[in-house]
């Protein structure tokens, strides 16, 4: 089995350890370090420095989480700010059946950046689900709530799409890299790696496509609820206005005006601007404005 060293969250003692026994450069080991540094292939001679990322829950505003892999053709050490559910997950895969992974390290680191990406593709499956989600919610209740939730999911989705696509360009290097470390019979596996990329990145772009078009149609069903709104108040105020003529006139001082010392006279305006009304709505439904 081909050795595998884990550090998760390394100090800086820890870090001049692996140093020391590993022969790794300290700029590549502050890198493995560095929060949100973006995906990347290194050659230093004897071993291969790789930068992989795996989407997580955005509890602390990053859709991703770094690895970082140091490869030799004796050793394979993986750097981790925090403990990664994706590579634990494989990490038990690997102990429940070790002959499968025991070949080179070169199949290992494989397997274990295949597994990054078919994170990701979980991810996408969820992000599909929210999407048709919104799309009912949009035809039931269009809220300004549910536009801040869109947006929130295109700006993790373009991070996705940023991430998945330099990643998939590290994939391509290493698939043209001539290296010790990666045999030419592994070539296979890496260019099946590539693909992978390029495929969770096509999703990617679709899950992009969809949350546009959700976004459009929250704008087109919001449009539409404030022209229904708009309408409605046209016609109640088109509606006032002979009213408000009708009592602005007869709310002049003046005594010669007629039926204004009618007994009646009070009732007939009422009247009056209740035909008003009447005729102005019949109007307006023949017209199908109503």
């Amino acid at each position: 089995m081909p050795a595998w060293i884990e550090a998760i969250g390394p100090t800086g003692p820890e870090l001049a350890a692996l140093e020391q026994r590993f022969g790794l450069h300290e700029l590549a080991l502050e890198d493995a370090v560095k929060a949100g540094h973006p995906p990347k292939l290194e050659d230093f001679g004897e071993h291969l420095f790789v930068i992989a990322h795996t989407p997580v829950p955005g509890d602390d505003g990053e859709p991703t989480r770094k690895v970082a892999l140091f490869l030799s053709k004796d050793w394979l050490v993986t750097v981790l700010r925090t403990p990664s559910p994706t590579i634990e997950a494989f990490l038990e895969r690997v102990r429940k059946d070790p002959a499968y992974y025991s070949s080179t390290r070169a199949f290992l680191v494989h397997s274990l950046l295949d597994q990054l990406m078919d994170a990701f593709e979980v991810r996408i499956d969820e992000l599909f689900d929210t999407v048709e989600a919104m799309e009912d919610e949009i035809l039931a209740d269009p809220s300004p709530e549910l536009m801040e939730r869109i947006l929130d999911l295109r700006r993790e989705t373009s991070a996705l799409v940023r991430t998945v696509r330099a990643q998939r360009d590290v994939y391509q290097g290493m698939q043209r890299l001539v290296h010790p470390v990666l045999p030419k019979k592994a070539l296979p596996w890496y260019r099946d790696l590539y693909d992978h990329a390029q495929r969770v990145h096509d999703l990617l772009e679709r899950v992009r496509e969809g949350l546009a078009a959700a976004r459009d149609a929250y704008l087109s069903a919001a449009n539409n609820r404030l022209s229904e709104t708009m309408r409605v108040l046209t016609i109640i105020a088109t509606t006032m206005m002979p009213l408000t003529l009708i009592v602005g006139l007869y709310g002049m001082n003046f005594d010669f005006m007629p039926g204004i010392h009618h007994p009646w006279g009070f009732w007939l305006i009422v009247g009056a601007m209740a035909m008003v009304t009447l005729a102005m709505l019949a109007f307006f439904r023949r017209r199908r404005w109503l």
